[in-house]
C-alpha cells in the first residue's frame, strides 16, 4: 500500500537540494507516516505540496547504513530511496521535534545522490531549540 499526503509546506527544489520547510503542525502527521513505511505496514509516501512539487519517500533494505540515499527524478516527482538507518534517523528526529514541541537544530541534510552527484533533502523546521550561548556551551562542558 502507498500513501499521499498533502502538505502545504514549502518545498524548493534546486541543482543539486530539495528543500523542504515543515511547519511544527506538521510534524506528528509526518512523524506518522515515516513510521508506517519503516515498519513495513506502507511501502512508500508520496508528498505532495501545494508549493508544487512531489516528493517520494522509500525504504530498501538493500541500500546499507551509512551510504547515501538514491535519489531518482520522474516526470516531476523526486524519489528519495533511504536505507533502515536513514529512515529511523529521520523518524526519531521527528518523533522528539513532536514530543517536545519543537525541534532539536533548524535543519537536518539526508545526503542522497542522484545520477553519481550529491543531492540531499534538507528540511527546515519553523519551531526549534535556540542553540546555545558560548557561556552555556562552556557550563555544559565543565
Amino acid at each position: 500500500m502507498n500513501r499521499l499526503f498533502r502538505s502545504d509546506c514549502s518545498a524548493v527544489c534546486g541543482k543539486n537540494e530539495l528543500v523542504v520547510e515543515l511547519r511544527q503542525s506538521d510534524i506528528s502527521k509526518f512523524a506518522l507516516e515515516i513510521s508506517m513505511v519503516l515498519m513495513g505496514v506502507t511501502k512508500k509516501l508520496n508528498i505532495l505540496f501545494d508549493s508544487g512539487g512531489n516528493l517520494e519517500l522509500k525504504l530498501d533494505e538493500k541500500v546499507t547504513a551509512g551510504s547515501k540515499a538514491i535519489v531518482d527524478q520522474k516526470s516531476g516527482k523526486i524519489i528519495f530511496v533511504l536505507s533502515t538507518n536513514q529512515l529511523e534517523y529521520l523518524c526519531a528526529f521527528l518523533l522528539r521535534a513532536y514530543r517536545d514541541n519543537t525541534a532539536e537544530v533548524n535543519h537536518i541534510h539526508i545526503e542522497g545522490e542522484k545520477s553519481g552527484e550529491a543531492f540531499d533533502l534538507t528540511l527546515f523546521f519553523s519551531d526549534f531549540v535556540d542553540p546555545l550561548t558560548p557561556e552555556e556551551a562552556f557550563k555544559l562542558m565543565k
